[in-house]
């Protein structure tokens, strides 16, 4: 009988001892895999899940919002409920700009959007989430075209059109029509918001560096 005891004391020490172990190697895997994440393709799971309830910053900006769509140094946002445009604006945000980010509801970002996250606590190698990681994904997957798609090349699209945007950098904003866009700056027809651009119209012209831009809202 106290053989019996011995050895039921043995078998339960060294199944400890091994779910101790497999646990140690899987808080190392996920580790490993989370130092592979990039910053934008958390942005990209973002905007994949539609969330409405994320809060942006820049150098300059707060917003409140969703990310929509992320190329290749830039997201697409939509604001709700912070300013009082708000409901309607439309902005286009250069990815170097973004200084913090977070869910309202105080969720973790990471955690919310990462695959390979675990929860805290002593439950860690069981309650890894189950999809494959976003960094493997990302080195199987094929760049979509959005991709590719540069900040210069959105707000050329945006002169094309002729619609009135609101530059933001660190020292202040610019309104009017984006009236050309080199390789890394922007020229900016200034102008009020309620008239379209005519020579007449034109207050100033403001040359940015695409690199002080922090958001650019589109109405």
């Amino acid at each position: 009988m106290r053989w019996d005891n011995l050895f039921d004391d043995l078998l339960g020490q060294l199944d400890r001892e091994i779910a101790a172990e497999r646990a140690d190697e899987q808080r190392d895997s996920v580790r490993s895999e989370i130092a592979e994440i990039a910053y934008r393709q958390i942005l990209v799971k973002l905007a994949q899940r539609g969330d409405e309830s994320v809060m942006l910053r820049t150098r300059a900006t707060t917003l409140i919002g969703r990310v929509d769509t992320v190329g290749a140094d830039w997201l697409s946002f939509s604001t709700s409920g912070y300013g009082p445009r708000a409901a309607t604006s439309a902005h286009v945000v250069p990815l170097i700009s973004l200084t913090a980010l977070e869910l309202s509801n105080r969720e973790s970002v990471v955690r919310a959007t990462c695959s390979v996250v675990p929860h805290d606590g002593d439950e860690l190698a069981s309650r890894v989430l189950s999809d494959a990681s976003d960094a493997a994904r990302a080195r199987q997957k094929q760049p979509r075209l959005i991709d590719r798609i540069t900040l210069a090349t959105v707000l050329r699209d945006l002169a094309r059109r002729r619609r009135w945007v609101n530059v933001t950098t660190v020292d202040g904003s610019v309104g009017g029509t984006l009236d050309a866009v080199g390789h890394d700056w922007c020229e900016v027809a200034q102008h009020s918001r309620d008239v379209a651009r005519r020579q007449s119209a034109i207050t100033g012209s403001t040359l940015i560096p695409l690199s002080a831009v922090c958001d650019v809202r589109v109405d």
